[in-house]
């Protein structure tokens, strides 16, 4: 019984570590003014052009309510350079606080192989960016 529950929580680690990486940029909202995850926030991914200037429009998504979203770029091979738009304005109107900063663009280079993970801070009257260890391990 002990080898076979050790096995399922052995098999259950190498599952959620192969998932842990399925998906190259990863969103996660807080509001500190509240001190919780910020849900229900829009944010809006762009790729900068590779034979052009242009912004390309890559995907949309909406934080869920634990303030992530951890499907933005499908597997590990995604090199380049991002806008993300993350659209505040309508949370904070909806939460009833001023809305000073409506939108919070997001510019950064992502390189082929190395999972992104973004954390931002917001209130009503600042915002704070943060990029959080995903370093891959090759065990």
């Amino acid at each position: 019984m002990r080898i076979g529950l050790t096995l399922c929580l052995l098999l259950l680690s190498f599952q959620l570590h192969a998932q842990e990486h399925e998906y190259q940029l990863t969103v996660e909202v807080t509001d500190t003014e509240s001190s919780a995850p910020a849900g229900e926030i829009t944010a809006v991914l762009y790729r900068f052009g590779e034979t052009s200037t242009a912004w390309r429009h890559v995907d949309t998504k909406v934080t869920d309510q634990s303030g992530r979203i951890d499907d933005f770029l499908k597997g590990l091979d995604h090199q380049g350079v991002y806008r993300l738009v993350v659209r505040t304005g309508r949370y904070f109107e909806q939460n009833d606080k001023r809305r000073f900063y409506p939108l919070i663009p997001i510019v950064l280079s992502v390189e082929s192989g190395q999972p992104v993970h973004l954390r931002v801070i917001i209130s009503n009257d600042g915002y704070s960016i943060s990029l959080a260890d995903t370093t891959l391990t090759d065990n």
